[in-house]
């Protein structure tokens, strides 16, 4: 039984790991201007909402 529990302990805890990574990621290429945007607002539900309120074609 113990043996059970620390497996899942372990596993949550790389789980936990790598969604901090993610996390840690994103927040760094947000602050350096990356963006996950493609850039191609024709096609996104949110052109004209994004950019500054600029619609980009």
């Amino acid at each position: 039984m113990l043996s059970n529990t620390l497996a899942t302990a372990i596993v949550c805890m790389v789980l936990a790991l790598i969604v901090c990574g993610a996390i840690a990621v994103l927040v760094r290429d947000k602050k350096n201007g990356k963006s996950a945007c493609g850039g191609n607002c024709g096609k996104c539900a949110m052109h004209g909402h994004c950019h500054g309120g600029e619609v980009q074609q």
